[in-house]
């Protein structure tokens, strides 16, 4: 075995006693901390004083319409219900009675905490 061998065998051997006895692993990662402490940049918007740019295709918060003698818009298709991702609308349909060719929507109930705003609803 060569002279240089047997030294950076000794030398490894060093390195690894003075990292575990200095705690190395958790020096490095102090260092880490401190660096994204010391360069911080916030990511949340102070909502009150700074808006949030809405995209083009945003249409507002979604509302059961109604006609101006109070009947609801809603003709009962499900089709809202059925284009929902997160399956927010749950629309319960029936016919007029009497009529059987015109529909409404018996219960219509929306979810709005678990909502994504995409605008494929509308």
């Amino acid at each position: 075995m060569r002279l240089s061998e047997r030294w950076t065998r000794r030398y490894r051997g060093f390195t690894a006693w003075i990292k575990l006895i200095t705690f190395y692993e958790i020096a490095v990662g102090m260092q880490s901390t401190l660096t994204h402490l010391i360069h911080y940049k916030p990511i949340t918007l102070q909502y009150p004083h700074e808006k949030r740019i809405l995209p083009d295709n945003y249409r507002g918060m979604l509302a059961l319409l109604r006609y101006e003698d109070g009947t609801e818009k809603c003709v009962g298709c499900d089709l809202c219900e059925a284009a929902c991702p997160s399956r927010v609308i749950a629309v319960e349909s029936a016919e007029v009675p009497g009529e059987p060719t015109k529909r409404y929507a018996r219960a219509y109930s929306m979810d709005m905490t678990r909502c994504l705003f995409c605008g494929l609803c509308v």
